[in-house]
Parts: C-alpha cells; structure tokens; sequence
C-alpha cells in the first residue's frame, strides 16, 4: 500500500513540474516544446488516474440483508489479511412517515422494535477473488449475491409465485 502511494506523490510531482515546463516553453515562444510537455502531462494524468482510481476491477462479493453474515464473512476476510476489501450498507427503500409531520417510519413501532432493512454488501478486487472465496470456503462461509435484494418482500413472493412459460 505503502509503494502505491509513493508513485502516486511521484506521479503527481512529474504533472506539476511538466505544467510549469508548459507555461516556461509558451512564455518563451517555443510552442513545439510546450506541445510536447502538454502530451507528456496527459500521459502521466492517465497513469495516475490509473493508479489513483483503478476500481473498476472490483467484484461484488456479498450482498444480501444480513447483518450477521456480513460482519461474519467481513471479519473473515480481514483475519485471513485479503488487501482491498471495501464493505458498507445502505437504506434502499423509504416510506412515507406518519401524518404528524414527525418523518417517522411507523414500521419501527411494532412489537420486536425496529426492523433492518438495511442492505449490506462486500467487494474484493478482482485479483484477490479467489483467493477470498478459498478462505471462505475453508471456513464454511458461504458468500451471497441477491439479484432482487432491492425488491420489496411483497412483490417477491408475488414473482415466486408467478410460473412464466
């Protein structure tokens, strides 16, 4: 981690010292050799933004609603040392609140108290895949992606229930 970001200060560092050779080369009317800077600045922009941004390669590990699961495999995945692992949760669905204006969800006031519906999920890079898959396995972990997590429970079963020829 240490090395990645000691390119990206050098990275950086070659873009600002080619910008000043842009404005030195256009100041002093050599606009072939300011061309030449301005290319090289666009190169070492890219390769930075490839070292800085390079996410495109991560793979959806885990998503589901289950809390438990997910600190289960998170924590797994963090003991067996997996480098790059991103994890998080979010609230998908939103319901109208109560009529007094308060923004309240009357389905927290039931019974068991609030109820998670959260949705949890896990990336890992794509190089490191197999080998957080492996680790899981070895543990009896069993990492889940539910396509229809953000459907409501309702129209589920409905799809369930509904045979399509």
């Amino acid at each position: 981690m240490e090395k990645k970001k000691t390119i990206e200060i050098i990275l950086s560092v070659i873009a600002i010292l080619l910008g000043a050779a842009i404005v030195y080369f256009f100041v002093k009317g050599n606009i072939a050799a300011a061309g030449v800077a301005a290319l090289l600045v666009i190169i070492d922009s890219c390769a930075l933004l490839v070292k800085s941004r390079g996410k495109g390669d991560m793979v959806t590990l885990f998503k589901k609603r289950d809390r438990a699961a997910w600190e289960e495999i998170s924590g797994a995945l963090k003991e067996e040392g997996i480098e790059g692992v991103k994890t998080g949760h979010y609230l998908q669905e939103t319901v109208m609140g109560g009529g007094c204006g308060a923004k309240l969800d009357p389905r927290d006031f039931g019974s068991h108290g609030r109820i998670d519906r959260e949705i949890y999920w896990i990336e890992v890079p794509g190089r490191t895949e197999g080998k957080a898959r492996e680790a899981l396995k070895r543990r009896g972990l069993v990492p889940e992606v539910e396509e229809n997590v953000l459907l409501d429970a309702a129209f589920r079963k409905k799809q369930e229930d509904t045979v399509q020829f």
